[in-house]
């Protein structure tokens, strides 16, 4: 909305704007309530702001809206246009209009003869000039004119050349031929609204006026019509058409219905003082909605609550005067006011507190800290993250780094991953053919994620998501969080998974070797079990995989389940330092083949009553594979002896259990 500060002042008074600095202030003051002025031009010594209005204040689309705003910011006084109440007719030119209920809100019109069409005055050419509009003729200008000044649009016709004094407004129908003022040729739309005489559309409500009907230089009677259109049927027309005026885009957002008669009467005013002629038609005024000012109620506690200070009365109720709200009555601590029509913005108690902050100043509010205490019980619906941060933090200092990807994946995408099977869900209305199936897994998602980082040499990335496995009429959404790196080897892969279930304190882990296939290598695959319960896979990705992706390293993932590891993971506990030292030795075992390496550690650190308080793999060569001990006693140190004692005990137990011999 471009505003020519010397239009302005006409209605309020205004802070001298000479310098840039002082225009700048004051753009700024307006900004912080909420006016946003951020650009403003200089032409003929006069200064045209451009003013960002926001769809909630449609008052602000005029002179007058923004001169109030003027006026509350600055507690400057504000003077409204005088208006000249319209004579009764001494002649009588028929008119008659019919509106279909539910188009327009409110119709006002009057017939006015005797016109003499010529150029407006300096003044009018000059304001609307500098408000980005072009000057035709005293009426077009005056009507384009009282819709900047007032934010109500208007429209003029050429009373002569209607067929009949009889108006319908209705729907189009669609197809119809319509040559706007500007000469231009329009298909309408299906349910455009339109105003028809008994042969021809004579008007694109809220858009444009016909060419036929338009003010021309002969003509000598007028008939101006105050029309407040449903804003939906509008912008829809508009956006067909695309076709916008400033008509349009006032209707769009809503119009003062209140506000009718008073456009009504300033144009007729304006047109009889610079284009001569008399009123000759009763004011039409057709009104299908209740025009009469909303009353809202404001409680000074909510006020004082809400903003954290307490407003005097006498401030709230100048606040609010200075904006147009009209104080009706205060009873104890609850006044009530009357909004008015041109407030669309305004509804309940609320919108009048944020009204009275804004004048105010947030600025101005004290700086407090916030107050209140947390709550002690867990909501039912609340979604502890901490869990899933602990697994980010966990794979984070492993070396990988967290991606998000999309949810949806293409058939070739999972075609290529051997992840294809009947109990896919599929999108109905997928936007395009690479996103039309839930992704069953993460791991053909990460393996994208490899593909489209072509550059990176060494790739590890992990993602906690959720996966969708079907059918659709029992779909189960899953969380999952899988990694993959495109180097290392097994054993690298491994010690990622045992150093995350080690600070998550989840114990009787056991990699349990299955069949694979699919996505994963058929002979390096692996599951991993604790108590029963299946946390995930770790493995080789299938080369035939790979080669489907044109990747030329080999590829370790893993995918595990959340609930699953939240279900089995524990607090840490921490025990006191034994203040005695451990003994350490090594010891190297010929086992059987197939034996699980992961059996023999847990065994070996099971034998409390040998005083083996922990052990682990070493290594393995060919049949021999070396584990790791500590003996450590609780209140004493143990002598070589007592060491090998355990030993010969424990050596005992493994031969009898796994048959192995040592070295």
């Amino acid at each position: 909305m471009k505003a020519p500060i010397s239009w302005i002042s006409n209605f309020t008074q205004i802070p001298v704007l000479v310098s840039d600095a002082q225009i700048k202030s004051f753009m700024w003051k307006l900004t912080e309530a909420g006016l946003t002025a951020e650009i403003y031009t200089k032409t003929d010594g006069d200064s045209i702001i451009d003013f960002e209005v926001t769809p909630n204040r449609p008052d602000w689309l005029s002179i007058t809206g923004i001169a109030r705003e003027v006026s509350a910011v600055f507690s400057s006084k504000y003077v409204h246009p005088q208006l000249t109440p319209l004579t009764s007719p001494k002649t009588i030119l028929p008119i008659d209009v019919r509106a279909n209920p539910g188009l327009a809100l409110r119709y006002s019109g009057v017939v006015v003869k005797g016109v003499t069409v010529k150029p407006s005055p300096k003044f009018i050419q000059e304001r609307l000039s500098k408000a980005g509009l072009r000057p035709l003729n005293n009426l077009v200008d005056i009507t384009n004119y009282v819709m900047l000044e007032l934010g109500v649009p208007l429209h003029v016709f050429d009373y002569r050349s209607l067929a009949k004094p009889k108006l319908v407004i209705e729907l189009s129908v669609g197809g119809e031929r319509f040559t706007s003022v500007d000469g231009l040729t329009y298909k309408l739309p299906k349910n455009a609204i339109v105003i028809k005489d008994k042969y021809r559309v004579l008007d694109l409500c809220g858009i444009k006026g016909a060419k036929d009907t338009g003010v021309s230089d002969k003509t000598t009677d007028i008939y101006i019509h105050v029309p407040i259109y449903d804003p939906l049927l509008i912008r829809k027309a508009s956006q067909q058409l695309k076709l916008v005026s400033e008509a349009s885009y006032i209707y769009e957002r809503g119009v003062n219905v209140g506000g009718t008669i008073e456009a009504l009467t300033r144009a007729t005013n304006l047109i009889q003082q610079y284009a001569g002629g008399e009123v000759a038609s009763q004011i039409i005024d057709i009104q299908n909605t209740k025009t009469l000012p909303k009353v809202v109620n404001l409680s000074k506690a909510k006020l004082a609550k809400v903003l954290g200070i307490s407003l005097a009365d006498q401030e709230i109720i100048s606040i609010l005067t200075r904006l147009g709200i009209k104080l009706l009555s205060k009873r104890k601590e609850t006044f009530s006011f009357q909004i008015p029509t041109r407030r669309l913005d305004i509804a309940i108690e609320e919108d009048l507190v944020e009204e009275v902050a804004r004048i105010y100043g947030y600025n101005r509010f004290p700086k407090t800290l916030p107050t209140g205490g947390t709550r002690s019980e867990i909501l039912p619906y609340h979604h502890d993250r901490n869990f899933e941060w602990h697994i980010k933090d966990l794979l984070v200092a492993s070396g990988f780094t967290e991606i998000m990807t999309l949810s949806l994946l293409s058939k070739d995408v999972l075609v290529n991953s051997h992840f294809f099977s009947r109990n896919l869900i599929q999108i109905a209305n997928p936007v395009s053919e690479d996103y039309c199936y839930m992704r069953p897994s993460l791991m053909p998602s990460l393996i994208l994620a490899v593909k489209t980082n072509p550059e990176a040499l060494n790739v590890a990335f992990f993602e906690l998501s959720k996966v969708y496995v079907g059918p659709a009429s029992k779909k189960q959404e899953l969380y999952k969080v899988g990694g993959i790196t495109n180097y290392g080897n097994w054993a690298k892969i491994k010690g990622v998974m045992d150093f995350m279930l080690e600070r998550l304190t989840i114990s009787s882990v056991k990699f349990r070797s299955f069949s694979g296939g699919g996505i994963y290598h058929p002979a390096k695959a692996v599951e991993i079990v604790s108590q029963k319960s299946v946390l995930g896979v770790v493995a080789e990705i299938n080369p035939g995989v790979t080669n489907n992706f044109a990747l030329k390293k080999s590829l370790w993932g893993f995918e595990l389940d959340m609930l699953a590891l939240d279900k089995l993971a524990k607090n840490t506990t921490f025990k006191p330092i034994p203040p005695y030292p451990a003994q350490i030795e090594d010891i190297t075992l010929a086992l059987p083949k197939n034996t699980y390496i992961g059996d023999v550690v847990d065994f070996i650190k099971s034998q409390r009553k040998l005083f083996i308080v922990d052990s682990k793999h070493t290594g393995t060569f060919e049949n021999f594979s070396t584990f790791r001990i500590w003996y450590q006693h609780p209140s004493k140190t143990l002598t070589d002896k007592e060491v090998e004692k355990s030993r010969r005990a424990l050596l005992t137990f493994l031969k009898n259990k796994y048959a192995a011999s040592s070295k």
